[in-house]
C-alpha cells in the first residue's frame, strides 16, 4: 500500500512542480499587441461583461443519466490513473502489494493482486461518480465536458510522467509533455487544478485542494487523494481473500 502511495505522491507532486505550472503559463496564449481603440464619447456606456455560461446539468431520462455517470468514471480513471499505476507496480513487484520480507501466503497474495486491478478502482469510482451525480447534478454535464477535454488528457499525461519517474526512474521534461498543447488545452489545465470552481470535480478525484506549486502542498494532497481512492479497494480486497492487516 505503501509503494502505491509514493506512486500517487509523486505523480501529483509533479503535477503541481513549479516547472510544470510555470511552463503551463508560459504556453498560456499571450495577448498581442494592437493599435488602441477610438476613444468613446463620455455618454456612450462600456459595453457590459459577458455573463457567465450557465453551467450543463446531468440529463433527465434514466438511460442518458447512466450513459453520463459511465462517461464519468472512464474519464476519472484516465485522468486519475490509479488503476493503472497499480497495475504498473504489480508488474514490477511479484509481491506487491505484500513484500518479499513478510513472506506472504501465494494463495492469498494472488487474491489480493487479482482484486486490486483497474476493475477495482473503476467499482470505487463508480460509487463515488453516483454520489457525486445526486449531490452536483445541477453542473454533472459541464464536469463532464472538461473531464474528456484536451486539459483532462494533459493532466493524465502529467500523472503518468510522474508514476514513471517513480517506478523507473525514467524522467519526462515538463517541455515535452507540453510542446503540441493547445492554449485551451493549457488553460483547462490550469482550471482544472486550481480554479476554485472545480473544487467539486477535484474532490471527486480524491483532492481536497487545489494542486499549487509547493512541493509540500503537493505531497500532501498526494498522500491524501491516494488514501481516498485506495483504502475502499484495499479493505474490498482484504476481506475478499481474507487477509489481515499484519499478514501485507
Amino acid at each position: 500500500m505503501k509503494t502505491v502511495l509514493k506512486l500517487t505522491v509523486a505523480c501529483l507532486v509533479l503535477a503541481g512542480s513549479t516547472s510544470a505550472f510555470a511552463q503551463a503559463k508560459k504556453e498560456a496564449p499571450v495577448t498581442k499587441d494592437v493599435a488602441p481603440a477610438p476613444a468613446r464619447p463620455a455618454t456612450v456606456a462600456p459595453p457590459a461583461a459577458p455573463a457567465a455560461a450557465k453551467p450543463i446539468a446531468m440529463p433527465k431520462g434514466a438511460a442518458e443519466q447512466a450513459a453520463y455517470k459511465q462517461r464519468m468514471v472512464a474519464a476519472v480513471a484516465t485522468v486519475m490513473p490509479v488503476g493503472k499505476i497499480m497495475m504498473d507496480v504489480a508488474a514490477n513487484d511479484p509481491y506487491w502489494p505484500s513484500s518479499k520480507a513478510r513472506k506472504p501466503d501465494a494463495t492469498k497474495l494472488a487474491c489480493m493482486r487479482t482484486n486490486l486491478k483497474e476493475d477495482g478502482y473503476r467499482k470505487v469510482l463508480a460509487t463515488r461518480v453516483d454520489t457525486y451525480a445526486s449531490t452536483h447534478a445541477d453542473r454533472f454535464g459541464s464536469d463532464l465536458t472538461l473531464m474528456e477535454g484536451e486539459g483532462a488528457k494533459l493532466f493524465s499525461k502529467i500523472m503518468m510522467a510522474g508514476a514513471r519517474s517513480a517506478t523507473n526512474g525514467e524522467n519526462t521534461e515538463m517541455t515535452s509533455l507540453l510542446k503540441d498543447a493547445s492554449p485551451r488545452a493549457m488553460l483547462d489545465l490550469m482550471s482544472l487544478a486550481n480554479d476554485p470552481a472545480n473544487s467539486p470535480l477535484r474532490a471527486l478525484m480524491g483532492m481536497e485542494a487545489a494542486i499549487g506549486t509547493d512541493e509540500k502542498n503537493g505531497k500532501e494532497i498526494g498522500e491524501n487523494a491516494g488514501m481516498t481512492m485506495m483504502l475502499p479497494m484495499l479493505v474490498n480486497a482484504m476481506e475478499v481473500c481474507k487477509v489481515k492487516m499484519d499478514e501485507l
